[in-house]
């Protein structure tokens, strides 16, 4: 007997209508890059996210490609701790933008990237945690952790 890990049909049973809606009026319009409809999803996330621009990409891996991509222009290549517990698109992504992907080891109780074993990782730039299962690593610690190592960290939160 198969457990499915997760419902969506029944999680969005709630909104299928309002979603079936959009849908409609995104293929009535027939403007699906960088139409009105992105404009607007930029703009209210945004504003949602307390930040003065935001840019709608068309999934995770673009949107960790992009942030990479600018990170290596702007501050050089170099080693960059992530977890090997997570999609290929993190290390993928990673690498592809110049870095070297660095896998630090998962927390035994959580599953998520195990912030003592990163502590003991030399020579870093960066730090990607991974959010999985509905659970968030520690970034209160992690930020303390990359302050003190001057790292920039980018949250894969795709999940």
């Amino acid at each position: 007997m198969g457990v499915p890990l997760l419902d969506l049909s029944r999680m969005h049973a709630p909104l299928l209508a309002r979603m079936n809606e959009a849908v409609v009026s995104v293929l009535a319009e027939g403007r699906y890059i960088l139409g009105p409809n992105v404009a607007e999803f930029e703009r209210e996330i945004a504003l949602w996210l307390s930040t003065p621009h935001a840019v709608g990409v068309s999934n995770g891996t673009d949107a960790l490609s992009a942030v990479f991509r600018v990170l290596s222009l702007t501050r050089g290549t170099g080693r960059v701790a992530t977890t090997p517990f997570t999609f290929i698109a993190t290390a993928e992504t990673i690498a592809t933008a110049g870095f070297t992907p660095v896998f630090v080891d998962v927390d035994e109780a959580t599953g998520l990237l195990d912030l003592d074993r990163l502590a003991e990782v030399p020579d870093l730039v960066g730090v990607v945690p991974v959010h999985l299962f509905g659970q968030c690593v520690d970034m209160d610690r992690l930020m303390a952790l990359a302050r003190d190592r001057g790292l920039w960290v980018v949250e894969d939160a795709a999940q």
